[in-house]
Formats: C-alpha cells, structure tokens, sequence
C-alpha cells in the first residue's frame, strides 16, 4: 500500500506488518526532469496515489501534472503521464492541462467474457481543481519526466 504524504513531498509504502519506508520523491517541493532513481524524484504536493501491479501513479498538486514510477524498488525514470505544468485544466492536447490535480484512480485492462463490457487498456482518472479528466494509459502518454 502506498500514501501520498501532502506536505512532506514524498510517497511512502506501508507493509503489511505496519513498516513505512520511503518509495518515491527527494521531500523537495519541486519538480526535476528525467529522475532515475525514485528517491531523487522531486514532486510538489503530491495528493493521490494509485498502484497497478508494480507500478505507481500519483498527482503532482503544485506541479500540474500526472506521474508514474514503473517500479519504486528499482533504478528506472519517473514517467510523465499528463499536464504540461501550466495549471491551465483547459485543454486535453498533447500531455494535456491539469489544474492541481487532487486524486487518482486506475482501473486494468480487462478481457471481459463474452458479451460483458471490455477495456483493451488500462484507464487513469483523476480529478481537480476545475473539472475531471479521464485518458487511457497508452504508448503515448509515456512521456519520460
């Protein structure tokens, strides 16, 4: 299980025994590009947190954008999923535009049985500040941040 800490800048996972250890983010309220290790990933408020299998997506508040550590226990890039940091929330060209995005939700792909509703990729959603926004988690919206 992961958690958001909001005023620390950092995302911390919480075992099943009750131990927290920090999973991603410096506790600097900034942003870097091309972070490759997860501890040295600077965010700015980050306020929802969401994991499919061992990757971890959360929302970047202060930061206006949407990211993802595919693995928190391993040397990798932090990816950029959506927002292009302006706060604008009013256009969902290129990365798109968040304004203080506030949660995050995602949902897996699923097969589906015969006749039953399918998803061929996995959905992210996330709320903020002015309005909703909800895009598939696709090739392109893996942008290295």
């Amino acid at each position: 299980t992961y958690l958001a800490l909001h005023d620390v800048n950092r995302i911390v996972a919480v075992t099943v025994a009750g131990a927290v250890q920090d999973a991603i983010g410096t506790g600097a309220a900034a942003y870097n590009e091309h972070a490759t290790d997860p501890l040295l990933a600077a965010m700015n408020n980050p306020t929802g947190v969401a994991g499919l299998g061992q990757a971890v997506y959360w929302s970047d508040y202060g930061n206006h954008r949407v990211r993802r550590c595919d693995n928190p226990y391993a040397t990798g890039p932090t990816v950029l999923i959506g927002g292009d940091g302006s706060g604008a929330g009013t256009s969902d060209v290129g990365l798109g535009q968040f304004n203080q995005p506030y949660g995050i939700a995602v949902t897996a792909a699923t097969g589906g049985a015969s006749g039953a509703r399918r998803s061929s990729s996995s959905r992210l959603t996330t709320g903020h500040t002015w309005c909703r926004r909800e895009r598939p988690l696709t090739a392109a919206a893996n942008h290295t941040a």
